[in-house]
């Protein structure tokens, strides 16, 4: 089941890619732990996210992993079509494939002018006030299918985009770089591209919170076991953090899913048959039965 989820977000019409943390026991590491990496993907064929899955590997680094895990690099390049991640330096090398379309993460960009803001520069208000209106436009399509949206986009938020980009173009020179407000604005140049890649498709999403809603889950659970008891145990945790995820988006009880589910896997069954054991599928069989 863990890796046909795999497989799915890998094939899904949009792909939204994030990571996160996740301490080990290490007893031959002077801090008796070391960190290494859980790999949330989430596939969606519109703005919604659809399915999830994680991966584990013993490194939070874009190679040099563990033989038989897989790094960022190594799941990206298993992917062809719409990425949706943060401008990680991580995922450079596989953000410039002609296979994939970068799409930027507007949330990500937004952070920026609200750390500037925070630390008291006020022009940081005019950026936040743009980007409340996009997140407006996004709300009221919400319900509306890719066309609907995409017109709307191109109504009002190509023309506020036009403007926002023109902004941080005529206080670049003038705004100290290392400051808040200084990374903010070149964070939004350096990726304008991938960041208004949401304005060319209306099944783009704007922003990568489905994948950062992949980590939820595992930052409140992680505070209570506090570290995995080793790499086999984080990567049970990656598989046992699938099958959750999946079963939170298809709208399905994981107790009620488990309990029917738990005993098929225990025989023998054919890989063909696996897909209709997912959640999703799991609870379009009830119905239909």
């Amino acid at each position: 089941l863990w890796l046909e989820a795999i497989d799915q977000v890998l094939a899904s019409r949009v792909m939204y890619f994030d990571g996160t943390g996740i301490d080990v026991l290490a007893r031959d590491d002077p801090k008796g732990k070391r960190r290494g990496a859980l790999w949330g993907m989430a596939g969606s064929s519109a703005t919604m996210p659809e399915l999830a899955a994680y991966v584990y590997a013993s490194t939070k680094k874009a190679t040099k992993q563990r033989e038989g895990e897989l790094g960022p690099n190594d799941i990206l390049a298993l992917r062809e079509g719409i990425v949706v991640t943060d401008m990680d330096t991580l995922f450079a090398s596989q953000r410039r494939r002609p296979e994939l379309i970068d799409c930027g993460c507007n949330m990500h960009a937004r952070r920026y002018f609200v750390k500037a803001l925070d630390s008291g520069d006020e022009r940081a208000a005019l950026m936040l006030g743009a980007f409340k209106m996009l997140y407006q436009i996004e709300e009221d399509t919400r319900e509306a299918g890719d066309a609907e949206r995409l017109a709307a986009r191109r109504e009002h938020s190509t023309p506020c985009y036009d403007d926002m980009i023109s902004w941080c173009r005529a206080y670049v020179a003038n705004v100290p770089p290392q400051s808040p407000l200084g990374r903010a604005i070149r964070y939004m140049l350096t990726h304008e591209v991938a960041l208004r890649r949401f304005e060319s498709d209306g099944g783009i999403p704007i922003d990568n919170m489905a994948a950062e809603h992949n980590f939820v889950t595992v930052a409140l659970t992680r505070k209570n076991y506090l570290f995995a008891g080793s790499d086999a145990g984080a990567e049970r945790a990656a598989i046992a953090y699938t099958i959750l995820r999946c079963c939170r988006l298809a709208g399905v009880d994981p107790v009620e899913y488990l309990t029917s589910v738990l005993p098929v896997l225990a025989r023998r069954i054919r890989l063909a048959d696996v897909a209709q054991l997912m959640p999703a599928a799991w609870a379009r069989g009830r119905v239909a039965a």
